[in-house]
């Protein structure tokens, strides 16, 4: 018996939830979190035996690849065929047209938003021209304004600069972002020492960035470069591109840096002190600044979105400082 009304709306948009592939990712996704954590427990295994053998490995590795890759597969796996046919069918018009009279249609909640989300890469009811198909990388792909700027030269970029020193407004919005965009280096100097009950936390001194917790560190380096005026548009440029090509670290001499730690024993009278030695032989280079150049393509992209208007421009580099460096960068 044939189903019409609210009733064939709503099995449409549940019809696509059982994906054909569920239980081929939910088997996958189990197999790479256990493939992980045997990883990880071989080298904690390796780390109590010899600890300098694996003290360069991650410890706090996570498949995130991986589970996003089974994901995806699971997603491309969901009923569609039936959709597609009956969507085209009930609407007319315009995509955007189209996209409200299904909205209007499909019952609103999780459910016909995924129905909805499956739709927006067809040519009936897309509304963005940017919007990838479903072999793209990427969902969208970028708009023109955004590819001239990731291919702009340095004589073009020499222009812009110009024209932002031109106007105080501009240019004191442009060196205050180029400020924020500025990532020191730091350099491992020592460790404090820490004290500990079980023995060296094996594992656990490191954090997911690799920056050690109970380390003693140091700023190296250049301070933030920003474009002072006309005449130091050129040596600015210059600055950028070399420090965006300067390699990434540097060998330094030999350095063996000793951290301790003090084990406080409940059945032992005595505390065990425990000294693992690391070997610096390279650093991060402190000339090694590739934000900078991102930076200034970042506001150049922002300024040709704006299109002379400055509240726009202002309004679109501070929430991008806050959203890249945290809200209380927030520019202005």
């Amino acid at each position: 018996m044939p189903i019409y009304g609210e009733e064939k709306r709503l099995q449409m948009a549940r019809s696509i939830l059982p994906s054909k592939a569920a239980k081929t990712a939910r088997r996958r996704k189990t197999q790479h979190k256990r493939r992980n954590r045997r990883k990880i427990n071989m080298l904690l295994a390796e780390a109590a035996r010899d600890w300098e053998a694996v003290e360069e490995e991650d410890f706090h590795a996570y498949p995130n690849r991986e589970i996003a890759y089974a994901v995806r597969e699971r997603r491309d796996a969901d009923k569609l065929n039936h959709f597609e046919r009956w969507a085209p069918l009930v609407t007319s018009g315009p995509p955007d047209q189209r996209l409200a009279q299904m909205r209007a249609m499909l019952p609103k909640g999780l459910i016909g938003f995924h129905a909805i989300s499956h739709l927006e890469f067809y040519d009936e009811f897309r509304t963005c021209p940017h919007l990838y198909n479903w072999g793209g990388g990427s969902r969208y792909a970028p708009d023109p304004i955004t590819v001239r700027a990731r291919q702009m030269k340095r004589a073009e970029m020499a222009r812009f600069i110009y024209r932002f020193v031109e106007d105080n407004r501009v240019h004191r919005l442009f060196n205050d972002w180029m400020k924020a965009c500025h990532k020191p280096v730091e350099w491992l100097v020592g460790y404090k020492p820490v004290e500990v009950t079980d023995g060296p936390p094996i594992g656990w001194s490191r954090s997911p960035q690799g920056r050690d917790p109970n380390g003693i560190y140091e700023f190296v380096g250049p301070k933030a470069r920003w474009c002072t005026g006309i005449g130091d548009i050129e040596d600015f440029l210059a600055d950028l591109y070399a420090a965006a090509r300067a390699p990434a670290r540097v060998p330094v001499k030999k350095k063996i840096l000793t951290r301790h730690f003090y084990k406080v024993g409940y059945k032992v009278a005595t505390d065990r002190t425990y000294t693992v030695e690391t070997v610096v032989k390279a650093r991060p280079n402190p000339d090694r600044h590739g934000e900078w150049l991102y930076g200034l393509r970042t506001f150049i992209l922002a300024y040709l979105k704006a299109d002379g208007n400055f509240g726009a421009l202002r309004r679109e580099i501070s929430h991008k400082t806050a959203r890249e460096y945290g809200r209380g960068n927030r520019l202005w």
